[in-house]
């Protein structure tokens, strides 16, 4: 038999009467008789979870990246243009890098012909 007010299972008792396992109310026997209520009126819940497992790559430039932007700075600019409106962080950070970089290239040109 089952619960009217959650749907789930009644167990019998001793005295006569019936106990819901799930919300721990006891019914009377002639509450329950499913002559005097038939299954079909019991609301059933049903509990519906979504779970969405997915993968993705965090907006930020890796300790990897930084590192080969600074060495060469032509791979901070490439960084930039290819992840300048999909990955604004990442895109910024590598620009910067690529900017003062360059910044530093160019002054240790113009000063080393001097």
């Amino acid at each position: 038999m089952k619960c009217p007010g959650c749907g789930a299972r009644l167990q019998e008792l001793d005295g006569g009467g019936y106990r819901c396992e799930y919300c721990d109310t006891v019914y009377a026997r002639r509450e329950v008789l499913p002559e005097a209520e038939p299954e079909k009126a019991v609301p059933t819940k049903e509990v519906i979870r979504e779970i969405h497992h997915y993968h993705e790559e965090p907006d930020r430039l890796s300790f990897g990246m930084g590192c080969l932007s600074f060495l060469f700075f032509p791979v901070g600019w490439i960084i930039w243009a290819i992840n300048k409106d999909s990955k604004p962080r990442k895109a910024r950070t590598a620009l910067v890098i690529a900017m003062i970089v360059t910044g530093i290239f160019v002054i240790s040109l113009i000063s080393g012909n001097t």
